[in-house]
């Protein structure tokens, strides 16, 4: 149990300091966050893989074989559940921000019961039911991937009016005043660094409460 959220609080600043912008700056690859999603998603099945893995194996392995899915599923978290949570905020109307970020934590809480119920209900061996969730994960991989809206990466939603001055005159060949959460957010170090603290510490926080 505690293995996983000292792996977030050690990955979290690792991956907005160091990995994002290098990914950004030296491979010129943007992590979008359709990307870090689709990311993270990969690495959940990779997790469910190996903890099926470790299950098959369990008496014959050390209990510390259980690091690599926590460390996995931890990496996932951080893709998936911190970037949800971080877009839904920033990209929502300023009079919605927190009933988005309601609805977005809504289905961490439907997944919990749906799992619940899952687990519950099928009369499989633990093994085979983890490696059903890694497939399962795959299969939702493939569909957020198809059906994703070529917009998602670049919405026209309602935002502050004096954020989007600053981010349109900081980028003039910005097209889309909200195109770009990591545009957002370095304007808003620059200008707004108290927001920029406040967004950062929720992001952290729902990560932890994940857990």
């Amino acid at each position: 149990r505690i293995a996983n959220p000292i792996f977030i609080l050690i990955l979290l600043p690792l991956f907005e300091k160091y990995i994002f912008p290098y990914l950004q700056h030296e491979l010129h690859l943007n992590p979008t966050p359709a990307l870090r999603i689709k990311c993270g998603m990969a690495f959940a099945s990779a997790a469910f893989f190996v903890a099926a893995f470790v299950d098959a194996h369990a008496e014959k392995l050390h209990i510390l074989w259980q690091l690599p899915q926590i460390f996995l599923i931890s990496i996932a978290e951080i893709l998936v559940s911190v970037t949800g949570l971080e877009t839904s905020y920033a990209w929502a109307p300023a009079t919605l921000k927190s009933t988005i970020t309601s609805a977005f934590l809504l289905t961490t809480a439907v997944g919990d019961a749906a799992a619940g119920v899952f687990f519950a209900t099928l009369s499989l061996s633990r093994t085979k039911l983890l490696f059903l969730c890694a497939l399962i994960m795959l299969i939702t991989l493939f569909l957020f991937s198809t059906l994703l809206s070529p917009s998602f990466d670049n919405p026209s939603v309602q935002t502050d009016p004096d954020l989007l001055s600053t981010a349109q005159r900081d980028n003039p060949t910005l097209i889309s005043p909200a195109g770009n959460i990591e545009l957002v957010r370095d304007s808003l170090k620059h200008h707004h660094p108290t927001t920029t603290t406040n967004l950062s510490s929720t992001s952290s926080s729902s990560a932890a409460a994940l857990v």
